[in-house]
């Protein structure tokens, strides 16, 4: 059976199964994205986890994306001195407004982690019903957000 029915229906599948790669791709890359925003994260806290101010867990966590799927991602667990803990969770790649979200939780706060292009990240914070207030993601601002963390308790 060789037809015009065939001929669509491989049309479609091959867009199908092309989509599907591209899917895998650009999941993969948003993985090792939030791999090396995790590395940089663990490398400028490390000369205070070599102190014993604080330990690092590094874990597999499971994500569900409509457009990937199931998929396993890297997550931290940061735990202070005092017991108290930071957790950075991914929560997609496909998230309003960015190219990529992770969720730092302390507590009963929460502060967003977006990338807004490829590898650029900003903190993000919600104040009532305001558009976040936004400020860039480095070692000074990181830091400077875990003091204030520390400090509210």
């Amino acid at each position: 059976m060789t037809g015009r029915l065939e001929e669509l229906l491989e049309e479609k599948k091959n867009r199908q199964d092309a989509e599907r790669a591209r899917g895998v791709d650009e999941r993969d890359a948003w993985i090792r994205s939030v791999s090396a925003l995790l590395d940089n994260i663990i490398n400028w806290l490390k000369p205070l986890q070599t102190k014993g101010y604080l330990k690092i867990n590094r874990r597999q966590s499971a994500v569900r994306e409509q457009a990937f799927g199931d998929y396993t991602i890297d997550r931290l667990t940061i735990e202070f001195v005092d017991g108290q803990l930071v957790e950075l969770q991914p929560v997609g790649r496909y998230v309003l407004g960015a190219d990529g979200r992770v969720d730092l939780t302390a507590g009963p706060r929460t502060i967003m982690i977006v990338r807004k292009e490829k590898d650029t990240w900003e903190l993000a914070e919600r104040e009532g019903r305001m558009k976040p207030k936004t400020w860039s993601l480095n070692r000074e601002t990181f830091e400077a957000l875990l003091a204030d963390i520390v400090e509210e308790t």
